[in-house]
């Protein structure tokens, strides 16, 4: 998806809630995700930014 999307803004909202407001639920968390999620350049520049931050 490109970063600059509206779905690419809804994910990153949904992201920055979930930190803020749920991380704390141990419940929430899970340890690995069900399936292997695919590489993205997108996803790699992401993560490196929040890394930053």
């Amino acid at each position: 998806m490109d970063v600059s999307s509206e779905e690419a803004q809804t994910v990153a909202s949904g992201l920055f809630n979930w930190y803020q407001f749920e991380l704390n639920d141990r419940n929430n968390l899970k340890s690995e995700p069900p399936e292997p999620l695919p590489e993205s350049v997108e996803l790699k520049r992401l993560l490196r930014q929040l890394a930053v931050a």
